[in-house]
């Protein structure tokens, strides 16, 4: 059993050396969706080519035609993430969705993290959510940067151990991977606010890119009651020192 899995841990580091080092392309899409209440969503979306989907379809066995990646994601569903099973595309590729609930800031941070890592390619996350008598204030501010994606073969101690025992070296596996994977992998971030508002990026291979988006809705009504209250006040003011100061008469 220890020798077949090493087998297949080092099909699996050949195939993901394929994608990244025989042109293949990977793009992700990011939605955050941010509520009033200050809970929301983080929707995404990762498609392969046809070349990336055959590379990734199986470690094991020859894949054939019409095969779906062999990806383990049972991690992130074990963190609660809802993980779709793989869809094939018209033109041979594959794509499959994954999505999270959050509350605030810190969870916010705190998914995007389980996808790649604290210093992973979304980071830097700030949620401004402010309620006031007269005004709202929503804004989200975050970190897309695809320039030092780590492949994590090195990383993995279990991974590394299992490709040492078939015999591959990890260290310039690794490297390899490292270097070229920066020009396969593609990142659309867009995040919307509870009015509506909402702003994108497209952050292309080796690049990164700071998206900031806010709003402020003004409440005009509660505005105009106040100033109706105030005008009143005063009036009533007013008259109560007419009042006080008209001289009486017996």
């Amino acid at each position: 059993m220890t020798r077949r899995r090493a087998r297949l841990a080092a099909a699996g580091a050949c195939a993901l050396a394929a994608v990244v080092l025989g042109g293949c392309r990977a793009t992700a899409t990011v939605a955050i969706r941010v509520g009033r209440d200050g809970r929301g969503t983080v929707a995404v979306a990762v498609r392969l080519d046809r070349d990336a989907r055959r590379a990734l379809a199986s470690a094991a066995v020859p894949a054939s035609a019409n095969a779906t990646p062999d990806v383990p994601l049972d991690d992130l569903r074990a963190r609660g993430w809802t993980v779709s099973s793989w869809r094939p595309d018209s033109d041979g590729g594959a794509s499959i969705a994954l999505s999270k609930g959050f509350v605030g800031g810190t969870g916010l941070a705190s998914v995007l993290a389980e996808l790649d890592g604290r210093d992973g390619a979304l980071r830097d996350v700030r949620v401004v959510r402010s309620r006031t008598l007269l005004r709202d204030r929503d804004s989200v501010t975050l970190l897309a940067d695809l320039r030092h994606l780590d492949a994590g073969v090195a990383t993995d101690a279990a991974l590394a151990a299992r490709l040492r025992a078939s015999g591959v070296d990890v260290a310039e596996l690794d490297a390899g991977l490292r270097a070229r994977i920066g020009s396969s992998f593609t990142l659309s971030v867009d995040v919307e606010l509870p009015d509506g508002t909402h702003d994108a990026v497209h952050v292309k291979p080796g690049a990164r890119a700071t998206l900031a988006v806010g709003s402020t809705a003004t409440h005009t009504g509660r505005r105009l009651a106040l100033v109706a209250a105030a005008v009143a006040g005063f009036l009533g003011l007013v008259l109560f020192v007419v009042s006080r100061r008209r001289p009486y008469r017996g």
